[in-house]
């Protein structure tokens, strides 16, 4: 063993290092470690490599199939679009490819319907068509007490009303005879205007308030129907009453209009509110600085609606309105005392007395208006100087 320790040191000139592992093939072969391989160098794994670009190839098939469907989606958008614009030129409707003996049978509630064509929808679109059986279904209709069928009349008769007299006719009828809501037949004949104007004159003398209340109030689109309407100013029906202030406001002739000024002054101490209301807005619209001081009762009218559009109304009439709320101060009843002090305010007549030191009439002011009126001015007076 010595011999064999000689040779090994003559050979490296050294002693045995780790790295001197005896193998099986030669016991005594120096083993010296081999350099890291170069980057790049490495064999490949395929498997990985075959991943990654099944990845890849499923993305790029994904963004294909959504750019496709986009793609898809715009051209179907497109084209429903001009299919849209081609039927609003050309004024059709995809319902009026139904047949004429169709659309009888329907309105004649024969046999089934399906979707969304039923009796009224065919009543409907015979009127819109003026057919010659039209009025006679229509009539039918009226009479029916199916509220469906009698809404799908109305309707129809409201589309054709301003061309067909037999449909303002109808129309008018249906009102005097209360078949269907008075309002809905109402906005019917509204749209129908000027034909129906004529008509509606004979309906004045109804029995029923409520004919004679929509009679006056479509009556509003014809100014030279004012004088047969301002004969029911007295009428017993608060409501009538109303409308009639309401129909000559709109009919005037403009500011000082003296039929409706006067009218509105004969109500404005009416039993109702709601006519003591009408005639105070009345005033205001057309009214003038001589009628200030027929509103100052109304400062302490029971109703809050018409107790605000008198001060509303004193303050639109400016200097006239501000003076006669200063001799409203003088009432001995609390409510006119504070409306006459908030009209004072509104009209700006408080700042100028906080600006002229005018103490002596700014301190009834204030007691008139207790301390809201107060507590206002000084608030008013701090952010002016601020």
């Amino acid at each position: 063993m010595d011999d064999v320790a000689a040779a090994r040191q003559a050979l490296d000139g050294r002693e045995a290092q780790p790295f001197d592992v005896p193998d099986n093939s030669n016991a005594h072969r120096v083993c010296v470690p081999h350099d890291p391989p170069k980057r790049g160098s490495e064999p490949l794994d395929w498997g990985a490599e075959t991943e990654g670009v099944n990845v890849v190839l499923w993305l790029k098939l994904g963004s294909g199939a959504a750019l496709l469907t986009w793609a898809l989606f715009v051209v179907a958008t497109v084209v429903d679009r001009l299919w849209y614009e081609h039927l609003r030129r050309d004024q059709r409707d995809p319902r009026d490819l139904v047949s004429r003996r169709e659309l009888v049978r329907l309105a004649g509630g024969q046999g089934t319907t399906s979707g969304e064509w039923h009796r009224g929808g065919a009543l409907v679109r015979l009127t819109e068509r003026g057919d010659e059986l039209a009025e006679e279904l229509v009539r039918d209709a009226l009479r029916s007490d199916d509220p469906e069928l009698r809404y799908a009349a109305i309707t129809g008769l409201g589309r054709i009303a301003a061309d067909e007299d037999w449909a303002v006719d109808l129309l008018i009828e249906a009102l005097a005879e209360g078949r269907e809501r008075a309002a809905r037949i109402a906005a019917a004949l509204d749209r129908a205007a000027p034909r129906p104007g004529p008509r509606l004159v004979a309906l004045l003398g109804h029995p029923s308030a409520v004919v004679r209340f929509w009679s006056i109030r479509l009556l509003a689109r014809y100014p030279e129907r004012r004088r047969e309407v301002g004969r029911l100013s007295d009428d017993p029906n608060a409501q009538v009453r109303a409308a009639v202030l309401e129909t000559l406001r709109t009919t005037a002739s403009g500011p000082g209009d003296p039929a409706a000024l006067r009218l509105a002054v004969d109500l404005l101490d009416e039993a109702r509110p709601t006519v003591r209301f009408q005639a105070v807005q009345t005033v205001a619209e057309l009214g003038h600085g001589a009628i200030a001081p027929l509103l100052i009762p109304l400062l302490g009218d029971p109703s809050w609606s018409v107790r605000k559009q008198a001060e509303e109304t004193l303050v639109s009439l400016g200097t006239a309105g501000a003076l006669a709320a200063a001799a409203a101060l003088e009432s001995d009843r609390r409510e006119i005392l504070e409306g006459a002090a908030r009209v004072l305010q509104d009209t700006g007549v408080i700042d100028g007395l906080v600006a002229g030191n005018e103490d002596e009439l700014l301190g009834r002011v204030y007691a008139a208006g207790a301390d809201r009126v107060r507590t206002t001015s000084e608030l008013r007076t701090v952010e002016s100087s601020v």
